[in-house]
């Protein structure tokens, strides 16, 4: 690390100027101010999803929106990504198979690598925080039925109900990587960029946590891939391999939606129910559940579900196997409740089986910011990473409360903790714990500041907490985060963790602190609204006297990558407690990015560094650190950086359409095609179905390919900026 005096990057990308009106995240947050890697996507690439000719880029059978996406998303990808654009309407998807919908072997709207979903930006009530948004692009996902209590047909999301990733070529999941979706309102489907894991023979055989369960169920024979969101918990044998870089969920409203479970895990309901049908949301599954490095979730709207019904299933009136009670079975009425499914998950959920799993949580470069989350119950939020902000969130939550009348279908209905065994009183948590707390965390140098929550806890249940850390998969430590200005019930603590690096300020709650178990080591709880609940021997729980001293030797330098600056510094005082990163853009004001917990022993978990990605363009830019007391004033600034300038300059890509006079002919082909419209310096690339380049040629008006097996293939035609696309059968 050093200090620079002055750097100018030459990126060939968009130019700033273009691209700052085709990246929606620039356009909505400003420059510096949003992930500078959404830049690294291919915005000015788009395929018009309304106007695109379908039948004239060789897919005269894309008569669904199914078939329609999945034709075009392989174009993009065969270019190295770019943005499937849906305007203003609504797209049904709702037409595809049951055979792809709800089939061991299905699937839902799957992302390949670098390709995007954009719709169209709305120009009012676009601000998630508001509680409310409109937005003109709809994705409508397909549905079956099951009865209600009155006997009524009543849609469920089907079992591939989400939109997904996977991986092509000679990839694997863990290298899928810039992908997402924007202003689309999805409903009744969910979000799942997952993660990869060694995975076994098959859900029944892998020896994972549910696949004994799985055994019993008609998904026995699955062949987990990751591209379902119970893949790890059913298939995975335990190893943890990665998950890719680049994804982003922004401005999206997710409505209605669960990871499903029909028939997926059965539990023991076989050995009594005749009907054998196991239908409920999945416990663990969120809305929106992301796994990987350069994480954006911001502005997503979770309203409040209008589609939950009363229904009825067998469950069981005790666990036997865990809590040592009489086991028996009955019809319950139940609730298909969409509230009660986690929020959003962000390199968590899905890790905690596994003692492996520490390269997962700290997976870099994460925000998940400015979301409105309802729940009824359940997690709004389970979130990990390393260098990562949660901020400006709402979980908006109604307590869980057995036979409540939440969304007027009225009482007398029971609390199942996954739709089989029942919620029961006292503090036995292997049958009360309904996960209903607002915030559950993990992960390294983190800043989790003003999010509001309410309504956290179940009644029968044990849980209840507002913002937890606990011991899952080797993170079993509070690694330098800061928490500061909350707002909620429920207590913010570790539980059963040490707390290796923690601030907590200003934050309105009614305990704050630790439990059960764990060392406390530079930590302050200083400033709140609660009771202080903690042992340990190295924190504070006054605020010092005096004015802090500045931190000493500031350093800023640039990733090799470019991809982001990292600002180091010494503690040079006794008396803060803790650290504001500050930048400055050009003669502008100072602008707080991180606050930093203090650093008293020195414990080496707790650095004194931070990495900034929201890397302003073609501004000059410096950086200070404040040592900060209770007052979180002005008075313990260091020196400011020297000036940063980063700077992009233009190469352009043009929209594809169907207007360019290029073709290809016969089609199908026996053993070579022609190509018109194109004289001469273009390149033609050839891929199959797995995105895998099968041949290149430089500039021939005939391509021969009568060594290639029979079937579809993808032909990519780049000519300088101009890109164009087919698809062709091989007979």
């Amino acid at each position: 690390m050093k200090t620079t005096k002055q750097i100018v990057l030459f990126i060939l990308s968009s130019a700033f100027c273009i691209l700052s009106a085709q990246n929606p995240i620039a356009t909505y947050y400003g420059n510096g101010n949003y992930p500078t890697w959404t830049d690294n996507l291919k915005w000015e690439n788009r395929i018009n999803m309304k106007t695109f000719s379908f039948a004239g880029n060789g897919c005269a059978d894309c008569a669904s929106e199914f078939s329609k996406f999945e034709f075009a998303r392989d174009l993009l990808y065969a270019q190295g990504g770019g943005v499937l654009y849906y305007s203003a309407g609504t797209y049904d998807f709702s037409e595809i198979s049951n055979e792809v919908s709800d089939s061991i072997s299905g699937r839902g709207l799957m992302l390949r690598s670098g390709v995007v979903i954009l719709g169209e930006t709305p120009t009012t009530n676009n601000n998630a925080l508001a509680g409310t948004m409109a937005l003109p692009t709809k994705f409508i996902f397909k549905h079956k039925t099951i009865k209600d209590i009155s006997s009524i047909d009543k849609p469920i999301p089907t079992n591939w109900s989400i939109l997904g990733c996977m991986a092509s070529g000679s990839e694997t999941l863990k290298d899928v990587k810039n992908i997402g979706i924007a202003w689309v309102e999805m409903d009744g489907g969910a979000i799942y960029f997952g993660g990869e894991y060694t995975w076994g023979n098959t859900w029944a055989t892998s020896g994972g946590w549910y696949s004994s369960k799985a055994a019993k169920g008609v998904w026995k024979n699955r062949v987990a891939d990751g591209t379902h969101p119970i893949d790890p918990f059913a298939g995975a044998v335990g190893n943890y391999v990665g998950a890719g870089s680049g994804r982003l969920v922004f401005g999206c409203v997710v409505k209605n939606s669960v990871i499903g479970n029909h028939n997926l895990i059965q539990y023991a309901r076989e050995k009594y129910d005749t009907i054998k049908v196991s239908t409920y949301p999945y416990k663990f599954g969120a809305r929106v559940g992301v796994y990987g490095s350069n994480v954006f979730v911001s502005n997503n709207y979770m309203p409040k579900p209008d589609k939950c019904f009363k229904y009825t299933q067998t469950t069981a009136i005790s666990q036997q196997d865990k809590c040592n009670q009489a086991f028996g079975n009955h019809r319950t009425t139940l609730i298909y409740d969409y509230g009660k499914s986690f929020g959003i998950d962000v390199n968590k959920g899905f890790l905690n089986p596994f003692s492996n799993t520490m390269i997962g949580y700290l997976s870099e470069n994460v925000v998940v910011s400015n979301n409105w989350v309802y729940n009824h119950g359940a997690k709004g939020f389970e979130i990990s990473g390393n260098y990562f902000l949660v901020q400006n969130n709402k979980n908006e939550r109604h307590v869980l409360i057995e036979n409540d009348d939440v969304y007027g279908l009225g009482v007398n209905w029971e609390l199942t903790l996954d739709g089989f065994y029942e919620s029961q009183p006292g503090g036995n948590g292997c049958l009360s714990d309904n996960l209903s707390r607002a915030f559950d965390m993990a992960g390294k140098n983190g800043w989790i500041d003003y999010n509001i929550y309410s309504n956290t806890g179940s009644s029968p249940g044990n849980d209840g907490e507002g913002i937890l850390w606990q011991a899952h998969g080797g993170m079993n430590s509070i690694l330098s985060f800061a928490i500061t200005n909350n707002t909620g019930g429920g207590y913010m603590a570790g539980y059963d963790v040490s707390q290796n690096g923690a601030l907590w300020a200003w934050n309105s709650t009614s305990q704050i602190g630790n439990k059960k178990a764990g060392v406390m080591t530079d930590v302050a709880i200083v400033s709140n609204v609660g009771t202080i609940s903690t042992t340990g021997t190295d924190f504070i729980s006054t605020c010092p006297a005096g004015t802090p001293t500045p931190p000493a030797d500031i350093n800023v330098g640039l990733a090799s990558d470019n991809a982001y600056a990292t600002i180091s510094w010494t503690d040079a005082a006794s008396n803060e407690i803790g650290f504001r990163v500050e930048r400055k853009i050009g003669n502008g004001a100072w602008q707080t990015l991180v606050i930093r917990p203090r650093k008293s022993i020195g414990i080496a978990d707790n650095e004194q560094v931070w990495r900034d990605y929201n890397l302003p363009l073609n501004e000059s830019f410096v950086y200070r650190v404040v040592a900060i007391n209770c007052d979180n004033n002005e008075v313990g600034a260091s020196a400011v950086s020297e000036q940063l300038l980063i700077t992009k300059s233009i190469t352009s890509t043009k929209q594809i359409n169907a207007t360019n006079v290029i073709s290809i002919s016969p089609n199908p082909v026996v053993n070579s095609f022609f190509i018109k419209g194109l004289d001469k310096n273009y390149t033609i690339d050839i891929y199959n179905t797995l995105g895998r380049k099968v041949k290149t040629t430089i500039s021939a008006c005939e391509v021969e390919i009568s060594n290639l097996p029979k079937g579809a293939y993808y032909i990519t035609i780049n000519k300088n900026v101009i890109s164009k696309s087919f698809k062709i059968i091989k007979q």
